[in-house]
């Protein structure tokens, strides 16, 4: 995904009053410049991926990590298929075209399929047609969603929104310290065409007082894509900040084809304190990495978007001075990779312009047992193969489609009841996925 994002155009949802298509009026930061936006009720093409045929450049600079720990060796397994997948495809068309409209709430619902044995609700949606960025749950048990328009949304039980702060530019990470109601926040620090721009990271405290604690971090591709994008607390009480590229494959801005000289903090995992002390890089060579997860034994994985020009997205095991890549991939226009570079390979992949965005890892006990600890992960895009959230095995790794029929699923989360949530950007609707045995 060139998403926040990674990046993407975006579909404005329909009216929740009228059954009148939406047009594509912005942009999203969350998947690949070449993935086609989902238009509620209209047709999606995809578009043809790039071929250039220029000369490869000379590779890049690039000061490998010093290791503060010892990498694990590679875990990338066959990639091996569950069998607990829904039983139908979802509907082929909608009160508004091939799609629900966005007051079918009834229709939405009946289109997200999901395997035997689980329910689909729909819990809230977000106000005035935001688009969804991340949710999280809080301290107080509320849902939080952070919205591409600035805002951030608290959900009581009933679904019912209340802003919660304002005022930030294309937020995405979204995550409250544990032990505490402070909430972390990673955006842009200017408007989204503003050149240059940056990244930060902002705590809002229980009073509403902001304070930026990391700031100047590198940003962006364009104006609507790769930025800071999702942050995740580790059990050693440090912040983990996933953050973009600033380019598609390693070039100069406008220069497809000249490499570029990569900043210290691109493209990667960051790892901090809590005051946003002791900043440092924590592993390398991710695209545009645009969400977090920390399972139940403390090993982290990102989700990570493929270039523009079509190789697949990627999930990986992060390992600290870990290399995942980036710029170094197979196109005749990429750099290739130094031949003493170590580069790690993902644990799974998925369709090219899938925009692989949000992640969680199960680790209640309300679903089946076969359930814990395996991972859910988002495909946001319209290409066919994609509008789902998959369900990943680990170590070795299986997958398999755990719900589909989204128009644009953005993010997933685990509630405090066991429960799933997922957050459609296209449309606003959070829906809730359980089980009944």
């Amino acid at each position: 995904m060139s998403v926040i994002f990674a990046g993407a155009c975006a579909a404005t949802p329909a009216s929740p009053t009228s059954a009148a298509q939406p047009s594509v009026t912005s942009a999203i930061a969350v998947h690949n410049t070449d993935t086609p936006v989902p238009i509620l009720a209209a047709t999606v093409t995809p578009r043809p991926s790039r071929v250039v045929t220029q000369t490869p450049q000379p590779t890049a600079s690039f000061t490998a990590l010093p290791h503060t720990d010892t990498p694990a060796p590679s875990t990338a397994q066959p990639t091996s298929q569950l069998t607990n997948q829904p039983t139908n495809s979802p509907p082929a068309s909608g009160s508004c075209g091939k799609y629900p409209c966005n007051d079918d709430i009834a229709g939405w619902v009946a289109r997200i399929q999901v395997p035997p044995g689980f329910t689909v609700a729909h819990v809230a949606q977000a106000p005035n047609g935001a688009h969804i960025t991340s949710i999280t749950f809080g301290p107080d048990g509320q849902l939080y969603a952070a919205t591409m328009e600035g805002n951030v949304y608290a959900f009581d039980a009933a679904g019912n929104p209340t802003r919660y702060t304002a005022g930030f530019y294309l937020p995405i990470g979204l995550a409250f310290r544990p032990g505490t109601s402070d909430l972390y926040i990673a955006s842009r620090a200017s408007p989204p065409d503003a050149v240059p721009n940056a990244g930060k990271v902002t705590i809002v405290r229980p009073d509403g007082s902001k304070q930026d604690i990391v700031i100047d971090l590198p940003c962006c591709y364009t104006s609507t894509e790769h930025q800071p994008n999702s942050i995740a607390f580790g059990s050693d009480g440090k912040a983990y900040l996933s953050i973009g590229a600033r380019a598609d494959h390693g070039e100069e801005p406008g220069q497809p084809d000249v490499p570029a000289t990569l900043t210290p903090y691109e493209a990667g995992i960051l790892r901090f304190n809590p005051d946003g002390g002791g900043l440092e890089r924590y592993a390398v060579g991710l695209r545009n990495p645009y969400d977090l997860a920390f399972d139940a034994d403390g090993r982290l994985f990102a989700t990570d978007n493929g270039p523009d020009y079509g190789p697949p997205e990627r999930l990986h095991h992060i390992v600290p001075g870990g290399y995942y890549g980036y710029p170094y991939y197979d196109c005749d226009i990429c750099q290739k990779a130094p031949s003493d570079l170590v580069i790690t390979p993902p644990i799974a992949t998925f369709i090219p312009h899938g925009a692989i965005t949000g992640i969680t890892a199960y680790t209640a006990s309300a679903f089946p047992s076969d359930y814990y600890n395996d991972l859910f992960v988002v495909l946001w895009s319209a290409f066919p193969g994609a509008q789902k959230v998959v369900r990943v095995s680990t170590f070795p790794t299986a997958v398999s489609d755990f719900a589909l029929g989204f128009a644009s699923p953005i993010d997933v989360t685990q509630s405090p009841d066991g429960a799933l949530l997922v957050a459609d950007w296209a449309t606003g609707h959070i829906f809730k996925i359980t089980y009944s045995p």
